[in-house]
């Protein structure tokens, strides 16, 4: 027996969204060098850093949010919002 259709809509596009942890930098010292070698704003609350390479291999990108930012749903949320623009321009 085949389970019942899902009741949201799903399309290939809506499937592909992701953003694996190879495009992440995930380690204090990969924060550091790219806050040392890449780009990197910070600001009162929040830091974001990119790591762009010389090679072949993809751009990274680093988020951290201080807990004064908010509560984790909201600084999870702000994470999610921006990686999805940061995947959303590189695919450009």
């Amino acid at each position: 027996p085949e389970p019942p259709p899902s009741p949201w809509p799903q399309t290939a596009h809506s499937l592909t969204f992701s953003f694996p942890k190879g495009r992440r930098l995930l380690r204090r010292n990969h924060f550091l060098r790219a806050a040392r070698k890449g780009k990197h704003r910070t600001g009162h609350l929040l830091s974001i850093e990119i790591f762009r390479r010389s090679d072949s291999r993809p751009t990274r990108l680093g988020i951290t949010a201080s807990r004064r930012y908010g509560k984790s749903h909201e600084r999870n949320r702000f994470k999610r919002l921006v990686r999805e623009a940061f995947r959303t321009a590189q695919e450009e």
